[in-house]
């Protein structure tokens, strides 16, 4: 096991009051029992996620497709839960739209339909979809975590749920990597295989929003695999740029 990561990176990516919530266990966490749980005090966890709020928000991101009054699920994996993430920009951006941040790190196409039925969020207007780069993931020796044939059922399974439960569905297609990731001796992903997955994201909904155009080596942080503030806000900015209201899906009648 190596050493855990620094204290901001684990405000950033992991949430325990998010793990909480996914479980069927009683009862919230306090931000004191957060903190301790990331071994630090409640001001030093406040000011961490402060700096974070403030620089998904600047500098702002411009334009919408979202009608006032929208309520966004956004669904996804680290890439999501981030509190930098474009999920959070969108937050910033768009102060008349709801946003539901329920990203979950480390999280697969199959984790995502086990969780889904605990997530009480009522009726959102819009689900954002981006999942698929812990499907690739791969520990140890083993091959991926969850195959493509097994990927491809879940997409369709989940693109179901959610558009019963949403007005408007959209995908995003998981962003590349440029090199092999090692995230420690037990966790590998290859591009390959991230790249087999965003496209089955795209076989699933032509309208993806494909983040590999324009996407390049500078939009990730150190570790090669989770977008830098630069990335996510290219993620943020290719999504309000998008039409995305073609091809919606209706909520079928009562």
């Amino acid at each position: 096991m190596g050493r855990p990561p620094p204290l901001p990176e684990l405000v950033r990516y992991c949430h325990p009051d998010k793990i909480l919530s996914a479980t069927r266990l009683p009862g919230t966490l306090t931000e004191d029992a957060i903190a301790a749980l990331y071994g630090t005090d409640a001001a030093t966890y406040r000011s961490l996620r402060a700096d974070l709020a403030a620089a998904a928000a600047s500098p702002p991101v411009a334009g919408s497709p979202f009608a006032p009054g929208s309520t966004i699920l956004a669904l996804g994996d680290s890439i999501t839960d981030d509190l930098g993430s474009w999920a959070e920009i969108l937050r910033h951006a768009l102060p008349e739209v709801t946003i539901i941040n329920a990203g979950l790190s480390g999280d697969t196409t199959t984790g995502a339909i086990a969780r889904l039925s605990r997530l009480d969020v009522g009726r959102p207007t819009w689900a954002l979809v981006l999942l698929g780069t812990n499907d690739a993931r791969c520990h140890g020796g083993a091959s991926m975590l969850v195959s493509h044939a097994e990927t491809r059922r879940n997409l369709r399974i989940l693109d179901g749920a959610l558009r019963r439960r949403c007005r408007h569905v959209r995908w995003l297609t998981p962003p590349p990597i440029f090199a092999p990731v090692d995230a420690d001796p037990d966790l590998h992903w290859e591009p390959a295989d991230i790249a087999a997955k965003a496209q089955l994201v795209r076989a699933l909904d032509p309208g993806a929003i494909d983040l590999w155009p324009g996407f390049t080596a500078d939009h990730l942080c150190a570790d090669g695999l989770h977008p830098s503030p630069a990335g996510q806000r290219f993620i943020a900015e290719r999504l309000l740029a998008e039409e995305v209201s073609h091809e919606l899906v209706e909520l079928d009648e009562p």
